[in-house]
């Protein structure tokens, strides 16, 4: 959905980054794109309108048993619901020019727009920075103006601990189909040793489809558990 899009879309494709950009900003924007390189396993835990889920996720694994079906709305999956999410998932990474996992996070410093960023508020601990994205989508050029970013940087740990795009006003980004509301949100922590891993995701998407009438997605997505892997 759209709301996925923003947060894991936005790229810096033939985009120029801002030379101006505070350097303890650019220093944790790249702390953040060390997150493509997935060496670690965790599970994954969604709720949304359709219910729960709960997946593991492995990247030392062959491509078609990285991603495990754990649970469905509580219950334990049957085999035929786990062969056939692996399959789904191991077609989508191929299918990927990176073959990297949802999870991964673009080139952070790379989706703000040259002389965007300002600060809305600063504190002993916290800058709240707000920002225009830069977006890979359909449509990018049309769909921008509509949006507003914010990062969160944490002065003591010196890191982003959150990103947040919203939209400011309504928007068509494919033909019929209209969003009034839309949140997506990217949390961030450390792990012991200092390691920086994405925690979580929420996204909340409020809209129309023309013939269809009012569509609505509320996601959360946690990803807890995680354990280093070493690759053969």
């Amino acid at each position: 959905m759209w709301g996925v899009v923003v947060i894991v879309g936005i790229a810096g494709i033939g985009v120029m980054i801002d030379d101006t950009l505070p350097e303890q900003l650019r220093t944790a924007c790249d702390e953040l794109d060390k997150l493509k390189t997935p060496i670690w396993a965790y599970t994954i835990r969604t709720r949304n309108q359709q219910g729960e889920m709960e997946v593991h996720f492995d990247p030392s694994l062959a491509l078609e048993k990285q991603y495990t079906l754990l649970s469905v709305n509580g219950r334990n999956p049957r085999r035929a619901e786990v062969k056939t999410y692996q399959e789904k998932k191991a077609k989508v990474i191929s299918g990927a020019k990176t073959g990297l996992t949802f999870k991964t996070m673009p080139d952070a410093i790379k989706m703000i727009r040259p002389g965007s960023l300002k600060v809305i508020s600063e504190n002993e601990e916290l800058i709240r920075y707000g920002f225009k994205p830069i977006l890979d989508i359909p449509l990018a050029k049309k769909v921008m103006p509509k949006l507003e970013g914010e990062l969160h940087f944490c002065k003591k740990r010196q890191m982003l601990e959150r990103i947040k795009i919203v939209n400011v006003k309504s928007f068509t980004p494919i033909p019929s189909f209209k969003i009034e509301k839309l949140l997506s949100v990217a949390v961030f922590d450390r792990l012991p040793g200092g390691y920086l891993q994405l925690l979580e995701t929420d996204m909340q998407l409020k809209g129309k489809k023309f013939f269809v009438g009012s569509l609505s997605q509320d996601s959360k997505t946690i990803y807890l558990d995680h354990v280093q892997v070493i690759f053969d």
